[in-house]
């Protein structure tokens, strides 16, 4: 789980950190990442990209629930327009739902036609209401 990004992973982020660079200009963008190798390797990347810095927390690694200790990561930063999260697959693909039902107070089902797949990401418009999947 912890290993290295490999060529296609290295593809995945880079074309990643592409579709953020349009969303990202001139907003105050923060970037946390998993102490997990590979997502931290992946948010370099995206940070390199976008011009900015980013910080390891243990809170995203795929260890255990970490949900509420997420929540609170994400609303003591409410003064930055984008947050993105580097983590693992078991906080992707339902992570989100949660945090616009239980903090931003909105409904949104979870799409089981959709899941979050290797390299994939969602994205929550706050303004929108709406949540998105980007799968490569």
């Amino acid at each position: 789980m912890n290993g290295k990004l490999n060529s296609k992973g290295i593809k995945e982020i880079t074309a990643m950190a592409a579709d953020f660079l349009p969303l990202v200009q001139n907003k105050r963008v923060k970037i946390f990442s998993s102490t997990e190798t590979r997502a931290s390797d992946s948010a370099e990347i995206i940070a390199n990209k976008l011009g900015v810095s980013f910080e390891k927390k243990e809170i995203l690694s795929p260890n255990g629930d970490h949900s509420e200790d997420i929540f609170e990561l994400i609303k003591s930063y409410s003064t930055v327009d984008i947050l993105i999260l580097m983590t693992h697959l078991e906080h992707v693909d339902f992570l989100p739902y949660d945090f616009v039902r239980k903090i931003l107070l909105f409904k949104s089902d979870y799409d089981f036609n959709n899941p979050v797949k290797e390299g994939g990401y969602r994205y929550i418009s706050c303004t929108k209401k709406t949540i998105t999947t980007k799968n490569p």
